[in-house]
């Protein structure tokens, strides 16, 4: 697979955010399902530290791409979802 990131700006670099990925040559996709601060029994931790629950989360995420022999650099689009931006953007 190759992957071109399109970044005519630069405002994004801050932020790690990138405007647009070429992917050629891709020979499989992965669809991962929303992950979250849960522990491997299920039970969500971390209430009220948003900082260790998307550390929890980018965690779990790593695991499932592990079991996929991939990382965290293969992935072309990822979404946050959160109740409470503020404390989200201070946690990042």
């Amino acid at each position: 697979m190759n992957r071109e990131i399109i970044n005519p700006w630069k405002w994004q670099d801050q932020f790690g955010f990138v405007q647009a990925n070429n992917v050629t040559e891709a020979s499989r996709t992965l669809y991962c399902s929303g992950q979250a601060s849960m522990a491997a029994d299920g039970n969500p931790l971390h209430a009220g530290d948003m900082a260790a629950q998307i550390e929890l989360t980018l965690d779990n995420l790593e695991t499932v791409l592990a079991q996929a022999d991939m990382e965290l650099k293969d992935i072309v689009r990822l979404n946050y979802y959160t109740t409470d931006p503020s404390s989200f953007m201070q946690s990042i």
